[in-house]
């Protein structure tokens, strides 16, 4: 099941003839009991049983709600993986970044972020796009990106913005870079 953050998916399980006395859903990743009120609903669940139907409503979709989940009713057990999709999300921290480099050192510009599916980065170099280039180099791992420039100067000082966009959306960071030395671009 794939689902987008900030919305709301349901899981359904027919019971098929089957009278179910107790039921629970969990988080297979750890085990975890989702936990609700009397009233079936948690801040990001609603649990529902009606006759021969157990249900889940996933609520306000966060990326990290994602995994495995299963309803064990009785002695029978059913599960299934739910993806999130949305767009990214930067941890940010402590906001603008600065990096301090000599001239003829890398820069290296690393982000913490969360999406799916994965995301396509631009960097800008005070405001203006920088075309891909062999001395600009980008991964993109599961939870982080880096981009790394090489062998930069005195003259690639200034302020980077490291974008980071998918169909569902975009975020960004900026960096303060301070360069000693002359260019050697």
């Amino acid at each position: 099941m794939t689902l987008r953050t900030q919305s709301h998916g349901i899981a359904l399980i027919e019971l098929l003839g089957l009278v179910c006395i107790e039921f629970d859903y969990y988080r297979c990743h750890n085990g975890e009991k989702i936990h609700v009120d009397e009233g079936g609903t948690s801040e990001h669940y609603r649990i529902s049983k009606k006759e021969l139907e157990l249900s889940i409503t996933l609520l306000n979709i966060t990326y990290e709600m994602g995994g495995r989940y299963a309803c064990r009713a009785d002695e029978v057990e059913t599960s299934t993986l739910l993806e999130v999709h949305g767009r990214p999300i930067i941890d940010k921290g402590e906001g603008v970044k600065t990096i301090d480099v000599d001239a003829g050192d890398n820069i290296i510009f690393h982000l913490k972020l969360m999406c799916l599916p994965e995301p396509d980065i631009q960097l800008l170099f005070n405001g203006t796009l920088l075309p891909a280039n062999f001395n600009t180099h980008i991964d993109v791992m599961e939870t982080a990106a880096s981009v790394c420039m090489r062998s930069v100067g005195k003259a690639d000082r200034g302020l980077y913005t490291v974008r980071v966009f998918n169909e569902h959306g975009e975020d960004s960071q900026d960096f303060n870079v301070y360069a000693r030395g002359n260019a050697r671009r």
